[in-house]
């Protein structure tokens, strides 16, 4: 049996290298709330792990309190704090193995790979990790920390306002463990995910979505093929090949690619070789599963929202989809988590948006 884990924020357990981590309590809180997610892109024999009690109303046969023994685990992301979590089983990785798929030093990798596929295609200078001293060109900057994700542990960097030979050693005393990288900062257009999974040692290319971000921090998806002026398909492929040729042991699973859309100087759209890599499931990739499930040929789009929101109060009253799971959903607007009194974040998914 194949359990499924929602773990966001595992990557500050890498970070500190400890299985008994606590999360920050907004990490916490997206862990609790959304933690039925899985469901909608898990087998239909694999069950979902709830670590948050629900009303009898809101359950589900293959929602499980408990990990089954003999059960193979599915986080969200593997991170030392599995074994502080479960510890009756043998996690599948080592430390340096987590650490090494977390680490942005793979979209550093990757970026130079697809680069490589086709130089004509792009442009700007690659992303690179901060090693002092460093000499910078005229211009504006984005600063990563590693072992970060969605929107998080990123600084927007102008060299015409600031010295960032005098911002980097400030940020190295803040996270002298934490390695820094720097890119070019892009005014983007679009930002594209791009979901691949890897099996048997095979990299197989699933869709992309068009990201929905605030602050830098992905909120949704919209869903369904938009023309967006660009080879899709030839990027997918050059990114698919990168990804096959790159070492990531015998790891198996789902591989997220964030990317954009950007305007050169003679006004034509392009692609970033690479944003980030994330060697796990993704937001993005819940919204692909939900397209294939319930969209069939027709748009829409996947938001993580707040409770306050007034499109949320709306759907106080409804159930989740995964108690009713209708294929034939008519246009609308559908819960996908469940709300209770104390729900911050939930998951919804729009169908029959035209976008």
């Amino acid at each position: 049996m194949v359990v499924h884990f929602f773990n966001p924020g595992y990557e500050a357990s890498i970070l500190r290298g400890v299985e008994h981590y606590t999360p920050p309590k907004m990490v916490r809180r997206l862990r609790e709330d959304l933690q039925v997610l899985p469901i909608y892109y898990a087998g239909d024999e694999d069950k979902v792990l709830v670590t948050r009690r629900l009303p009898e109303e809101l359950r589900h046969s293959r929602l499980t309190a408990h990990l089954p023994v003999g059960a193979e685990l599915k986080p969200w992301g593997w991170g030392p704090e599995l074994r502080g979590l479960f510890p009756s089983i043998e996690l599948p990785y080592s430390s340096a193995d987590m650490a090494y798929f977390a680490s942005r030093e793979r979209g550093v990798e990757l970026w130079h790979k697809v680069f490589e596929a086709s130089t004509k295609c792009f442009r700007d200078a690659p992303p690179r990790k901060v090693v002092p001293p460093l000499a910078l060109s005229p211009g504006r900057w984005v600063l990563k920390e590693d072992f970060t994700s969605s929107g998080r542990g990123i600084e927007m960097l102008d060299s015409s306002n600031v010295d960032i030979t005098e911002v980097l050693p400030a940020k190295w005393v803040q996270t002298p463990s934490r390695s820094l990288f720097i890119e070019p900062y892009y005014e983007i257009v679009y930002e594209l995910g791009f979901e691949y999974q890897r099996k048997n040692g095979a990299v197989a290319y699933l869709g992309y979505h068009r990201a929905i971000t605030h602050k830098a921090q992905y909120i949704g998806s919209y869903l369904g093929e938009a023309s967006l002026g660009v080879d899709i398909d030839a990027y997918a492929e050059w990114v698919r090949q990168a990804l096959q040729e790159m070492e990531l042991y015998d790891y198996e699973g789902i591989i997220g690619v964030d990317t954009a859309l950007y305007h050169w100087a003679d006004g034509s759209l392009h692609f970033v070789p690479c944003l980030e890599v994330n060697i796990r499931p993704t937001m993005g990739f819940v919204a692909l599963s939900l397209a294939q499930r319930y969209l069939g040929n027709r748009g829409g789009r996947f938001v993580i929202a707040r409770r306050d929101d007034p499109m949320i109060r709306r759907l106080t009253d409804s159930k989740p989809l995964y108690l009713y799971d209708d294929p034939t959903l008519v246009e609308g607007v559908y819960l996908l988590t469940p709300i209770l009194d104390n729900t911050y974040f939930v998951a919804i998914l729009e169908v029959g948006l035209k976008h």
